[in-house]
């Protein structure tokens, strides 16, 4: 792809796009395997890691999961792990967010 960037993730021994793909030991690019909602890729020690997670971890290392933080898909597609589209939020404005967007859901069934 055009203007894709690679970089290796030590924890998985993998190079990630900001694209959202992965390339293994045989440097074969891939956007991973369908696991449920999300794209997981399985690292050489048979790990699997959602494809999401491999992406922030490499290109926004400054949070992670241990701390309290999780993935986001800006556009609600989970199928879409370009980087411009995933981003680390603590986990009260998660549950803010669902807040939201559960009572959104409610406001237009109301309105029906």
């Amino acid at each position: 792809m055009e203007n894709e960037t690679w970089l290796k993730n030590s924890r998985a021994g993998i190079h990630v796009s900001d694209m959202g793909r992965v390339k293994g030991q045989r440097g074969i690019p891939s956007k991973g395997h369908r696991c449920g909602d999300y794209l997981h890729y399985k690292t050489r020690w048979h790990e699997s890691v959602g494809v999401h997670l491999l992406v922030l971890e490499t290109f926004r290392p400054e949070h992670r999961r241990d701390q309290g933080y999780r993935a986001r898909w800006i556009d609600g597609d989970k199928l879409n792990n370009k980087l411009s589209n995933l981003e680390w939020v603590n986990r009260k404005r998660t549950t803010k967010r669902q807040r939201m967007i559960h009572d959104l859901k409610w406001m237009t069934f109301e309105l029906a």
